[in-house]
């Protein structure tokens, strides 16, 4: 049996799929990497046959697009706006490059910006499996990495944002799509098949990093990280147990890299942050970090708070349990000003 990984993007997306192919390999597949040429021979010195996709990624990130691309930071919609403006020039050759990769395959898979394959395997009458290397599935327990919102979101806005995240990116792939498709495209809901038909999701990153959400479908898996390596590494002493307690360690990002250090820094005038034209306003937050008169709800007070207050709980659920005591149900926490009480 054949299968055809599409891996479209950077090194970041190409490695571990290849790393996959060569799982696939040693499972008895004959695995093939669909990538960009810029990664052609050093995935075919490790012994996986390379579709080469004539389109070199690092030109593209050294080129004024993509230099663009990369001063969005962290703004999500900024990066998906110009993204699609870079995609644009070279989605012919991807998209054409993969058809003929999916035309010599029994099986598919296909990483996020290998969508186009999805659509192949289709019309060919063959199943396609879509990959992830980030948790991008949708959940009620946390928000989604692109549009991330603050902890303690309800879980109907929480999975929202996988929604609005999906729909988006779906408007800036569907027209360059479209001229290369039999059959008409949605213009919404593309990604419902994903949670409607059983076929499996893989996620290639660590549960003990992000547990696996529970109301998952069934046929999605954190699968681990996709990496080449021969055999698995030996543990450290002590490395498993504190691998075990992931989630307190884990509840320590997010807000104490973003908030919590503005907190710190902007209070001091020890970092400047400018505003610019369109954004970094941001109704004055960071404004009255520097004449120090904020107030309870400032943002930054308030993530501080909840992440902070957050990740004691989670450190109390992970002592109790180290106890072998029952873990009670997660509660539901109500701000208000300075205080914060358990209904």
């Amino acid at each position: 049996m054949r299968i055809v990984v599409v891996a479209v993007g950077t090194r970041g997306d190409v490695e571990p799929h290849a790393a996959l192919c060569a799982g696939l390999q040693r499972a008895g597949y004959d695995a093939c990497l669909c990538a960009p040429d810029d990664f052609s021979c050093s995935v075919a010195s490790k012994g996986i046959r390379v579709h080469p996709i004539p389109v070199s990624f690092r030109q593209l990130c050294e080129s004024e697009g993509g230099g663009a691309l990369l001063a969005t930071g962290g703004h999500s919609l900024r990066f998906l706006r110009t993204f699609g403006r870079l995609a644009t020039d070279v989605a012919a050759q991807i998209i054409c490059t993969v058809r003929d990769a999916c035309r010599q395959a029994d099986a598919v898979c296909y990483s996020p910006l290998g969508l186009p394959a999805f659509y192949f395997a289709r019309e060919l009458g063959i199943p396609a499996f879509a990959t992830s290397l980030q948790p991008l599935g949708r959940t009620n327990e946390y928000s989604c990495p692109v549009l991330s919102l603050p902890e303690g979101t309800p879980g109907p806005l929480n999975r929202l944002s996988y929604h609005l995240m999906e729909q988006m990116f779906w408007q800036i792939a569907r027209p360059l799509l479209r001229r290369h498709m039999r059959d008409p495209l949605p213009f919404w809901g593309h990604y419902n098949a994903l949670y409607r038909d059983p076929l499996p999701v893989l996620f290639g990153y660590s549960p003990l990093v992000v547990p696996r959400p529970r109301d998952w479908k069934p046929w999605m898996h954190a699968t681990g990280y996709w990496r080449a390596c021969n055999g698995a590494p030996p543990l450290e002493d002590g490395l498993e147990d504190f691998l075990a307690a992931g989630p307190a360690y884990t509840s320590l990002r997010g807000s104490y890299c973003n908030s919590y250090w503005q907190l710190q820094t902007l209070s001091t005038d020890e970092a400047i942050l400018p505003s610019r034209a369109g954004g970094w306003y941001d109704g004055g937050r960071y404004q009255q970090m520097h004449y120090h008169n904020w107030t309870p709800d400032n943002p930054l007070v308030a993530d501080t708070w909840t992440w902070g207050f957050s990740t004691i709980s989670t450190c109390g659920r992970c002592r109790r349990r180290s106890a072998n005591r029952p873990c009670s149900r997660r509660r539901r926490w109500w701000r208000g000003g300075r205080t914060t009480r358990n209904r």
